[in-house]
């Protein structure tokens, strides 16, 4: 476990903060250990933010050397340094360097005993996220040179990680592998061209990843590693220290682990006495006094929650909070039965578990409740229509390939037609002529939008079709949520 830092000492006094290659921050720094699961004695240090400590779950990074570095590589440069203000950080020695030597030094270990600093990784994730402060959903790695490999390796499948920044690393196939099959943790590489297996491997590393947030900022004759980070400020005296390397890729990193928010699972029972699961996010950084829109997410009875799991994140990095509700009897919501055993009566009437999450939304700290929409796909988009009906304080409407059956049509296109909120219909051309019938309907309405598509490709699936889809929707619940509707 993680070993508790005295939240009531405070850092020495600063006198100053020299713009060159140094900065103390404010934290409170703990020496800690642990070993791992070969029986390694890892040591490192924590650090907490001075401003937060004892506030909220915060997100959190772990920094990695090189092999000819140790963990005090990372408070030489002040853009690294000054992460320790805003996240927890843990900067370790891997092991056979500095205080983790051990048993072998590194540079007399085998390239098998090398492979091992990946066990390193995975007990100093497991450790980090086992501190009180972190938020163990928020992690994020940074490593230099050779331990970019095993910080692939011991990381990418962990699913606290969540995002990497790699400073000339070196990657062998294992770890190629594992990027090439990444397709939602950004990675940050950075490489300066004449470090030529630097350069190779960050390159190929690049071109082989998937996360549409990754990215590469390649330098020309700054060398390797984080020295890159001194020969940047060499370069270019004339330039503020904030335009440094080290501080604009920790800005790079920090931007993207708060914008994953904070997200939790949480249940909801409703008046007849089921239990349903839901994933609550909010926004990072809501200030006492702000809020924030939400929106409520109806997933379909083919599938469970996580097929809003992208659109959650877009929700987020938009600030804008979620309540992703699953419905009755999917997934984990099962405590009165499976969907598949509901009379039909039972299951047209799901839309009335809405009000329950519009009551979980607009109580939660720094949402707005006069700013929720609500979003369904198939039939939960039949729900999120006749639930907006019956509660007015949602604000907007977006159904994804509503079911229109003809024994229901009629009910539906009425319904449609008493809603005062505006509605987003995404549908497909090969949907029928009844759907065809109603998007003739919702597009009659100046306030309404309705996005087509040829063939017919549903709902949730069209998100992997159609990258766009997902920031087009909440682009336009970001408008209509804070009023500007259309003209």
């Amino acid at each position: 476990m993680a070993r508790e830092i005295d939240q009531k000492s405070q850092p020495e006094e600063k006198l100053d903060k020299p713009a060159g290659f140094y900065l103390k921050p404010d934290s409170v720094q703990g020496e800690v250990s642990f070993e791992t699961e070969d029986g390694w004695t890892i040591h490192g240090t924590l650090t907490v933010p001075v401003k937060k400590a004892g506030a909220e779950s915060l997100p959190a990074t772990l920094l990695l050397h090189s092999s000819m570095h140790s963990r005090s590589v990372w408070v030489s440069f002040p853009g690294w340094a000054k992460l320790q203000e805003s996240m927890v950080t843990l900067r370790i020695d891997i092991r056979g360097r500095g205080k983790s030597e051990g048993r072998i030094p590194f540079v007399d270990m085998s390239q098998t005993q090398r492979d091992k600093v990946a066990l390193d990784v995975k007990a100093a994730l497991n450790f980090l996220a086992s501190a009180k402060e972190v938020d163990p959903a928020r992690i994020g790695i940074v490593a230099e040179e050779f331990s970019a490999g095993p910080a692939v390796i011991g990381g990418m499948e962990d699913p606290r990680v969540r995002v990497f920044v790699f400073l000339s690393g070196v990657l062998n196939q294992r770890a190629m592998e594992l990027i090439a099959s990444n397709a939602a943790k950004p990675i940050l590489f950075i490489v300066s061209k004449e470090d030529k297996r630097g350069f190779r491997d960050m390159a190929k590393a690049y071109s082989l990843t998937q996360s549409d947030g990754s990215d590469i900022w390649v330098q020309d004759g700054l060398g390797v590693g984080v020295t890159m980070c001194n020969m940047w400020r060499n370069r270019y005296t004339d330039q503020p220290i904030e335009n440094a390397l080290d501080f604009v890729a920790g800005e790079w990193l920090e931007t993207k682990l708060r914008g994953l928010g904070r997200v939790r699972e949480v249940t909801v029972e409703t008046e007849d006495g089921w239990i349903l699961y839901a994933m609550l996010g909010v926004p990072d950084g809501i200030n006492e006094g702000q809020t924030v829109a939400a929106v409520i997410l109806l997933p379909t009875a083919l599938t469970d929650r996580r097929i809003y799991s992208n659109l959650e994140r877009v929700l987020l990095s938009n600030n804008i909070a979620f309540l992703n509700l699953e419905y009755r009897g999917i997934g984990k919501s099962i405590n009165k039965g499976a969907y598949i055993d509901q009379s039909l009566s039972e299951i047209m009437s799901g839309w009335r578990d809405i009000q329950e999450g519009v009551g979980l939304l607009a109580s939660h700290k720094g949402v707005d409740p006069d700013r929720i929409g609500v979003l369904g796909a198939l039939l939960a988009a039949n729900y999120a229509l006749y639930g907006a009906k019956a509660n007015p304080k949602l604000k907007a409407i977006a159904m994804l390939d509503p079911v229109i059956w003809a024994w229901g049509e009629a009910s539906d296109r009425e319904t449609l037609n008493s809603v005062s909120q505006p509605v987003l219909l995404v549908t497909g051309e090969g949907m029928g002529e009844l759907t065809k019938k109603f998007a003739e309907t919702v597009a009659e309405n100046e306030l309404n939008e309705v996005v087509r598509y040829p063939g017919s490709i549903v709902a949730y699936l069209r998100f992997r079709e159609d990258k766009e889809l997902e920031p087009t929707i909440v682009r336009w619940f970001k408008e209509r949520l804070d009023g500007n509707t259309k003209q």
